[in-house]
């Protein structure tokens, strides 16, 4: 192999794991389900939260053109939320045990929304995180044949994170899609 025989994944692969892979609007609702239930399911099994109180909630806000998707789960931890949240198909899921397993479900919102953020907290931490992505930028940066970014690094420009306190008793991850 030549010292310069470096491989690539091209932004392109973006476009086929989001516009490609989810055809259908209503599809986000099933994956981002998904990724709720699994979370409330690991709560439940480390006794988090009793069966009665798991939940998931839609809020649809017409006017403001926003979508959010809240569970009670177990949430993200501070120290694992960027990667959890910003690998791609790189999950740690069973595919056994768990409704999603790839790591790629949580792409399904880039093709609809403006922006998709994602706000976690996990029990006994005082901190929530914020991961938020510009979808229309990825957009814009998928179209632009003169721009040559790999995937990942189009992933970076279009990412922003930040913590912020929040209570140590909160457990939950939020999908917000403007």
């Amino acid at each position: 192999r030549a010292a310069n025989d470096t491989r690539v994944v091209g932004k392109h692969t973006l476009e086929s794991l989001t516009e490609g892979m989810y055809k259908k609007p209503f599809t986000i609702y099933r994956e981002y389900i998904q990724n709720c239930s699994d979370a409330i399911d690991e709560a439940l099994t480390k006794g988090i939260i009793k069966p009665g109180d798991a939940e998931i909630r839609i809020r649809i806000d017409a006017r403001a053109r926003q979508i959010v998707i809240r569970d009670n789960g177990i949430g993200v931890s501070k120290d694992k939320a960027y990667k959890t949240l910003g690998d791609i198909g790189n999950s740690q899921k069973s595919y056994e045990e768990n409704r999603g397993f790839r790591g790629i479900g949580r792409l399904a919102g880039f093709t609809y929304a403006r922006s998709v953020t994602f706000v976690t907290s996990y029990k006994g931490e005082p901190y929530r995180t914020i991961i938020s992505f510009d979808c229309n930028q990825m957009r814009s940066l998928l179209r632009d044949s003169s721009n040559n970014d790999t995937a990942i690094e189009v992933l970076n420009r279009i990412t922003d994170h930040r913590i912020e306190p929040d209570k140590p008793e909160e457990h939950y991850c939020e999908v917000i899609l403007d």
